[in-house]
């Protein structure tokens, strides 16, 4: 776990049981500066330090230790997949659904749908063009280029790379 995750996780279990910082780093015996920077995320505590916070806040040390990056990975794999079936509806649901979970799953929904709108008005147009036959060409096309733009995003985010949709319009920031 990445310790801005461990403070996130740490204020918030303190805000839901009511505590300040103060009050948190007089239980678990430790300077309020070191919560201040642990929940900022600025340091990573040693192990003594998050079992007597843990203590401190009344929970076992292993809940703040649990990550949810394999889960925030899922959910990041099926949206990119999503490009794979032409229905904005998945994107958009994942999205909704996904978006407060991680700063993570954000960004990426955020680049999928912004592709998939910009592909569902590409395909709009061409559509229109098919009247004089050139968006039979075009449609094609914009398929193919929508799933070779999918997997190799798919590739670079499983390989830690950035991942970048070219031609997408910035509906969503």
């Amino acid at each position: 776990m990445n310790t801005i995750e461990l403070g996130q996780k740490i204020a918030e279990i303190r805000k839901q049981k009511g505590i300040t910082q103060e009050q948190l780093a007089e239980r678990a015996s430790i300077n309020v500066r070191t919560i201040q920077r642990i929940e900022k995320g600025d340091v990573d505590p040693r192990s003594y330090t998050i079992n007597e916070i843990a203590k401190a806040l009344e929970i076992d040390a292993s809940l703040l230790l649990e990550s949810k990056t394999s889960d925030n990975r899922l959910w990041i794999l099926l949206l990119h997949m999503s490009n794979f079936f032409p229905l904005l509806i998945i994107a958009i649901l994942l999205y909704v659904l996904k978006k407060d979970e991680s700063p993570e799953i954000r960004e990426h929904g955020r680049k999928v749908l912004n592709f998939q709108i910009t592909m569902f008005f590409l395909l709009m147009i061409t559509a229109f063009l098919s009247i004089i036959l050139i968006g039979l060409i075009i449609a094609p096309i914009l398929g193919l280029l929508t799933w070779i733009f999918t997997t190799i995003n798919i590739i670079r985010y499983l390989g830690g790379n950035e991942v970048k949709y070219p031609m997408s319009i910035q509906f969503i920031k």
